[in-house]
């Protein structure tokens, strides 16, 4: 277990995929019995950025990231560029992101939607081992 509330950002400029992303994460811990994150989701570029320099609430232990285009490329830049030891997942609709996934030092990627147990895998390679049941790389 981690030693405060986790918070989890979720990032897509698809206000349906963004919720999805969000649900299937909740459903992660869930099924598991784990203590839930907070998950904390935007759906714009501009909602984002102001939350992100508005102080200590802006730290997150995880990012879930839809880079379904260059401005999801960008705002993940902005996440990486003052964030980087934050673990990122990016999720895309296409495979064509790929590439942008190493330069963002992505520790995985997966086409739109991720199902639930997808994301366990996800959290899994991340570090989080509070998910019972998780097999995988376990980083950090």
């Amino acid at each position: 277990m981690w030693p405060t509330k986790q918070r989890i950002v979720v990032f897509d400029l698809n206000e349906a995929d963004c919720a999805a992303t969000a649900a299937a994460l909740r459903a992660c811990f869930a099924e598991s019995g784990a203590d839930p994150p907070e998950i904390v989701p935007f759906t714009s570029v501009q909602s984002f950025t102001h939350n992100f320099w508005a102080g200590p609430g802006s730290r997150y232990d995880m990012a879930f990231w839809g880079i379904d285009g260059m401005l999801g490329v960008e705002t993940a830049r902005i996440l990486r560029a003052h964030s980087p030891d934050c673990p990122l997942f990016l999720l895309s609709d296409t495979a064509d992101y790929a590439l942008e996934g190493y330069r963002l030092h992505a520790l995985d990627y997966a086409l739109k939607p991720a199902s639930a147990q997808r994301l366990r895998e996800a959290m899994a390679c991340m570090g989080m081992q509070c998910l019972a049941g998780t097999k995988g790389a376990h980083y950090g």
